[in-house]
């Protein structure tokens, strides 16, 4: 239990009520739970790999009454890769709902992964305003585009003979994943892949195929399946021109066999402006949300632009109080003032910006700019501040193909 949010305070929690580690002899509650929540059986495959994860439980002495996972992940940000803390498979049994144990639970996660210097948390919202109150905030979006078949219309190649090929995907996972990865290091928050990730993931059930250049290099790649007549593109990577128009061209080949395609995509990619009649069905979907765990950590490893003027930033966090604090940003180097614990500022400083921890990870992030957030009512300060901060921050977008 070692590193579980001071385990001898948890026990204060409410008399015999605790939280804890997972350990071995909770799994069949564990896997009754979720599958009571998420209401669909576990293979035995997928209780392997769960258990093969850091879980911590709410329980009234051995009874468990809530739960969540933690997954280990790397991501890309501005290029580099960050540690980042998933947080998956919460759940709780509905007689013990509305008590404030999810609450509990993901404070702990935001503890833990603090000590294990993890700073930023991702996950995937049932509800988004439900997490918006602990911190989380919006970071990504996606794409699904439906296209009916006689929508399919084959696009002239830009140059080259290069050419399509379905490839098998345990053979070519190395070169795969260098595609994805040239890719995935345009966007900020996308998953560096492991081997794991990608066999247990992403590739099971999905064909592949792969768009070779004049050089037999590899420029990109969709993964797919075919179920009742609908191609459904579940990734669409591609890295030049004419591996978008080549994958699309392949796309159309099956037109003879099925009756609708379902493609999922970033919208900054374009693939709805490049189609023949772009007023076919689609749906930008709010996806996955993030939160900066500890900012002193994030701000150490953030890569701020060089800007001769400075910047005060007041940063609230009511959930994760260490959070609470003062950020001042000068020559590319940001410092942390955190509130000193007793203090009580009865007159709110009238210089700097005042945002959420939320707010400001989707700002530092790249999903939103300071003058939209400001448009939101998001941000408080004046122009000037705000020209400077945008300034001095990333320049990617934000995207995310990923789930768990």
């Amino acid at each position: 239990m070692r590193g579980v949010r001071n385990m001898t305070k948890v026990d204060q929690l409410r008399g015999e009520e605790l939280i804890r580690l997972i350990l071995d002899k909770d799994y069949p509650q564990v896997f009754a739970l979720h599958e009571y929540a998420f209401q669909h059986q576990l293979t035995e495959e997928k209780k392997k790999l769960k258990q093969t994860r850091k879980m911590i439980g709410y329980f009234n002495e051995d009874k468990l009454m809530a739960k969540l996972e933690m997954i280990d992940f790397k991501i890309f940000i501005d290029d580099k890769e960050w540690n980042m803390g998933g947080i998956a498979g919460v759940a709780t049994w509905p007689e013990h709902r509305r008590g404030n144990k999810v609450k509990e639970l993901l404070l702990t996660s935001l503890q833990m992964l603090r000590d294990q210097k993890i700073s930023i948390s991702f996950l995937h919202p049932f509800q988004i305003g439900f997490y918006r109150k602990y911190g989380w905030e919006l970071f990504s979006d996606e794409l699904q585009i439906n296209i009916p078949v006689n929508e399919l219309k084959f696009m002239n190649h830009l140059k080259g003979q290069g050419q399509v090929k379905r490839v098998e995907v345990t053979k070519n996972l190395f070169i795969l994943n260098e595609v994805y990865e040239n890719f995935a290091k345009k966007y900020n928050g996308m998953l560096a892949r492991s081997q794991e990730w990608w066999e247990d993931s992403v590739l099971p059930d999905q064909h592949c195929a792969s768009y070779f250049n004049d050089d037999a290099q590899m420029l990109g790649y969709i993964l797919y399946e075919i179920e009742n007549g609908k191609l459904i593109v579940q990734e669409f990577i591609s890295l030049s021109a004419e591996a978008k128009i080549g994958l699309w061209n392949f796309i159309c080949q099956h037109d003879s066999m099925i009756s609708e395609v379902e493609l999922t995509c970033s919208n900054l990619e374009n693939i709805l402006f490049m189609l023949p009649n772009p007023t076919v069905k689609s749906i930008l979907h709010p996806y996955f949300m993030a939160r900066i765990v500890d900012i002193e950590s994030f701000l150490n490893d953030y890569q701020f632009n060089e800007c001769d003027e400075s910047v005060i930033i007041h940063l609230t966090d009511d959930f994760a109080l260490w959070n609470q604090g003062t950020i001042f940003i000068k020559k590319g180097k940001a410092t942390f003032y955190p509130v000193k614990e007793g203090s009580n500022c009865t007159h709110p400083p009238k210089k700097g910006l005042h945002i959420n921890i939320g707010v400001f990870t989707a700002l530092l992030f790249g999903y939103k700019t300071a003058l939209e957030l400001k448009e939101l009512g998001l941000i408080h300060g004046i122009d000037e501040e705000l020209n400077i901060l945008q300034s001095v921050i990333t320049k990617n977008k934000t995207f995310f193909y990923d789930y768990f």
